[in-house]
C-alpha cells in the first residue's frame, strides 16, 4: 500500500466516503435519497474500520473495556452498521468472556497473563498501524477536523488505541516476570517498557495535535473513566 498508493490522491474520492452525521460542514441538510425513505434527508455515518469484525471481536474475547466516554460512544454506534448476525457473535463473544471471567483466569498465573498481555497488544499494533495511516493520508494533507466515520479525527482512535495500552498495563501489573522463563521473561520486560513508553508517546501526541484542530473533544480522551 506504502510502495504503490500515493497519499494526496485519497482526498480526491473521500468526501464520496465520508458519513453525512458528524459532517455538519459538508452535509449541513442531511442527505436525500431519491426515491427511497420518503424523500426524507437522512442522516449515517461513513466508511470505518469501527465496521470491520476481526479487532472488536478480539476486544471481546479478551475482555477490553473502554473508556465511558463520547468518543466510545460513537463506536458503538458505528459498531451498529453491521449485519445483525456479525453484531451478535461480536456481542455473544463478549458475554460469554464475561461469563468465563477469562480475564480474571488469565491473571491468575503470569505465564496466561502474559500470553494475554501479547494478544491485547496485538489489537493496539493494529489500530496503531491505522493511526499511521490516518495521519499519512488524511492528516498530514488537511486540516478538516473530521474523520471518515464522522467522528473527531485526532482523538476517535487514540481513544481505542489508548484503552488497549490501559488494559496491557492492568495486566502487567498481574505478572511477575520471575515466574517467566529464558525468551519470554526477556520479552516481557522488552514489552512492559515499550507499552509505558507508547501510552505517553499516544497522549502527547494528541495533546500536541489539538492546536491545529478544531471540535475534537478534547476533554472526552482525558475522561478515562471506566464502568
Amino acid at each position: 500500500m506504502w510502495e504503490e498508493s500515493f497519499p494526496k490522491a485519497y482526498l480526491d474520492f473521500r468526501t464520496f466516503i465520508m458519513g453525512i452525521t458528524g459532517n455538519d460542514d459538508i452535509f449541513p441538510n442531511g442527505m436525500v435519497y431519491k426515491g427511497v425513505y420518503d424523500n426524507k434527508p437522512q442522516y449515517f455515518r461513513g466508511e470505518t474500520g469501527a465496521q470491520d469484525s476481526i479487532i472488536p471481536l478480539m476486544d471481546s474475547a479478551l475482555g477490553l473495556v473502554y473508556p465511558q466516554n463520547q468518543l466510545t460512544q460513537y463506536l458503538m454506534e458505528l459498531r451498529d452498521y453491521r449485519p445483525y448476525t456479525v453484531q451478535n457473535y461480536v456481542y455473544n463473544t463478549f458475554q460469554k468472556s464475561q461469563d468465563l471471567n477469562l480475564r480474571e483466569y488469565a491473571l491468575q498465573d503470569s505465564r496466561s497473563g502474559y500470553m494475554l498481555l501479547k494478544a491485547m497488544h496485538k489489537t493496539f499494533a493494529f489500530r496503531q498501524l491505522h493511526w499511521t495511516m490516518v495521519k499519512k493520508y488524511i492528516v498530514d494533507n488537511t486540516k478538516y477536523p473530521k474523520a471518515t466515520g464522522g467522528t473527531p479525527i485526532t482523538t476517535w482512535l487514540p481513544n481505542q488505541m489508548g484503552a488497549c495500552l490501559e488494559y496491557c498495563q492492568t495486566i502487567i501489573k498481574s505478572v511477575n516476570p520471575e515466574e517467566l522463563e529464558g525468551a519470554e521473561k526477556a520479552e516481557f520486560l522488552e514489552l512492559k517498557d515499550k507499552i509505558n513508553s507508547q501510552i505517553d508517546s499516544l497522549f502527547n501526541e494528541v495533546q500536541g495535535l489539538q492546536k491545529d484542530y478544531g471540535s475534537q473533544e478534547h476533554e472526552q480522551f482525558t475522561n478515562r473513566s471506566k464502568a
